[in-house]
């Protein structure tokens, strides 16, 4: 890889974020993909294992891989994009040692002033790599350092192409521990790497882990993940999946919806948020198109408590629905109620996943401005949950 001085970027400012984000990436980054693709797979290959809990383990004491990396501290971002490139570098079924200046990793991925502070950048990432067993990195004074990748479960142990891993143990339980999904080189030649966020590529490796073995030919079937699935299987945080999804709308890779649970002429209406991935969207050069959020109405945007299938969901929906009303203060809440329940009170509800008192759940839906329909939907998934629970 080459490197230069990327030229600025057109930048949009992000929602909820005083930090702009590109709308397109730079030139000097597509072109150091494109030269990077000659010396890279066609499509890179990521154990499962990496993003998710394996089924077995879901609930582990240790998160995913993929959690560990954006939440390490400060530069998740970078880590993630920086491993992923090591990935796809990788042409042969051994590992291959890279040799490249921080500088050029930096114009791949398209960060401000490469051969400054992007280049420092990619140095930090690369160093927590190292010291978490993602890579062992060997100086090589006067020159760029040799990058090793290792197992992307960071188990230290050498790395191996996941399918030529699943291959030499097929049919045996050590071959699911290798099975993957696909990067294509367009994530990179493209600049949609370069230009999401890092909880818009770990929405979009989630998404791979959900279709999978689907082959990713649309039009796509919708998929839905539950709020305490996606706690257990990625143990991710709501706020990154909502970050997520809209950075991969804005980028035109995914598109959601709300669908009814099981339909039912007699029953009240529940509605789920479901996702479908356009993966033929990497086809066409990368550009985000920010959605409008007037362009959604306030009953799509409302939670829906009937969605809940436990208490945690439940309280779930409350934090959201608190944010739909304007995301009062909990002593506003506390005043509006009318001595239904104290400022603690609610405090304590809100960071339980237990079932909250019925009394207590209507008079926050009336403090939250809900109308009397709302209140008796609320009740009613209060009903649902509580009967759940009797022996």
């Amino acid at each position: 890889m080459d490197t230069e001085t990327a030229p600025a970027q057109a930048t949009r400012p992000s929602r909820g974020s005083a930090e702009p984000l590109p709308e397109m990436p730079s030139a000097a980054a597509l072109d150091q993909a494109q030269k990077a693709s000659h010396r890279a797979r066609r499509r890179a290959q990521l154990r499962l294992s990496f993003i998710a809990h394996p089924d077995t383990e879901a609930g582990s004491s240790e998160a995913p891989p993929l959690a560990r990396m954006l939440r390490g501290g400060r530069g998740g971002q970078v880590r993630l994009k920086l491993f992923l490139s090591y990935l796809w570098m990788q042409t042969t079924d051994r590992t291959t040692a890279l040799a490249f200046p921080a500088q050029s990793w930096a114009q791949l991925l398209d960060l401000p002033q490469p051969a400054t502070t992007g280049a420092r950048r990619v140095n930090e990432a690369q160093a927590w790599l190292e010291r978490h067993g993602f890579i062992t990195v060997k100086a090589n004074p006067g020159h760029a350092n040799a990058v090793t990748v290792l197992n992307e479960t960071a188990d230290g142990s050498p790395y191996i192409a996941p399918g030529a891993a699943a291959k030499a143990h097929r049919n045996t339980p050590e071959g699911l521990r290798h099975l993957y999904v696909q990067l294509p080189a367009t994530l990179w030649t493209n600049g949609y790497i370069q230009l999401m966020t890092g909880a818009g590529l770990a929405m979009y490796l989630i998404l791979l882990d959900q279709y999978w073995p689907t082959e990713l030919v649309e039009p796509l079937h919708h998929v839905w993940v539950s709020p305490k699935a996606f706690a257990d299987r990625y143990d991710l945080s709501p706020d990154t999946r909502t970050k997520g999804i809209n950075d991969l709308r804005d980028l035109g890779l995914l598109t959601f919806s709300r669908k009814p649970i099981n339909p039912d002429d007699f029953d009240i209406e529940r509605l789920r948020n479901v996702y479908t991935l356009h993966p033929g969207q990497l086809d066409k050069p990368a550009h985000r198109r920010p959605q409008q959020i007037k362009t959604m109405s306030t009953r799509d945007l409302k939670p829906d408590p009937l969605s809940a299938n436990t208490p945690a969901e439940l309280v779930d929906q409350m934090r959201r629905y608190r944010i739909w009303a304007g995301d009062l203060s909990l002593r506003e809440l506390a005043r509006r109620s009318n001595n239904a329940f104290t400022l603690k009170t609610l405090d304590m509800t809100l960071m339980r996943t237990r079932l909250p008192r019925l009394e207590v759940l209507q008079a926050f839906v009336r403090a939250c401005g809900g109308s009397d329909d709302d209140v008796e939907r609320w009740a009613t998934a209060w009903r649902e949950l509580r009967m759940q629970q009797v022996p």
